[in-house]
């Protein structure tokens, strides 16, 4: 929001500042990922390359249910990151002004904040399936509004519908994923997933 209006005019000047605000916290995140400490090792570490390799392997083919997640979340990575490199223009075309985008960024981190914060309440609620299938459907539903609509109301419902719904489906995934791998093979198995 504060970048929104900063470069409120779109003058160069002005994206020069958002970008050297950028470089400086990337600086920082730098710094900070290097002070990072690599834990004690234990005797799981021990296991060999070949071993995790092959029983993370052995679990993507053996289990359906790692199949289907694997190319669930293939179909909607994909259209979430060709989208995000359209929206901005897409709205533009609707003549939103680079404040209205800016709000629209603020406002879906923050509603993504909170539904993330409260996924495994409404996983409780509603159960592990039908809040990945709502996850899932929520944001094809964004997508057509945003195919079928040029009203600037719809479109900006279908963005949130996107981008709130598909980056929130990230936690149950993760849960799952990680309720069913053995600790010792979890980073190798969602690694080759």
């Amino acid at each position: 929001f504060i970048a929104a209006i900063i470069v409120k005019d779109l003058l160069e000047w002005q994206f020069q500042v958002i970008i050297g605000i950028s470089l400086f916290f990337m600086i920082l995140a730098l710094f900070s990922s290097i002070s990072l400490k690599e834990p004690a090792k234990t005797k799981e570490d021990n296991l060999s390359s070949l071993e995790l390799l092959t029983t993370s392997s052995r679990l993507f083919w053996k289990n359906q249910s790692f199949r289907l997640i694997f190319f669930n979340s293939l179909f909607m990575y994909a259209p979430f990151h060709i989208f995000w490199r359209i929206w901005q223009p897409y709205l533009t075309d609707l003549s939103v002004p680079v404040l209205g985008l800016g709000l629209i960024v603020a406002t879906h981190n923050i509603l993504t904040y909170i539904m993330q914060r409260n996924i495994h309440t409404l996983e409780t609620k509603f159960g592990m399936e039908r809040l990945a299938f709502l996850t899932g459907l929520l944001p094809l539903v964004g997508f057509i509004l945003l195919l079928v609509s040029r009203n600037i109301i719809l479109a900006i419902v279908g963005i949130y519908l996107v981008f709130v719904f598909s980056v929130s489906r990230q936690p149950l995934i993760s849960d799952y994923l990680n309720s069913h791998i053995d600790s010792k093979y979890r980073a190798t198995a969602l690694s080759f997933l």
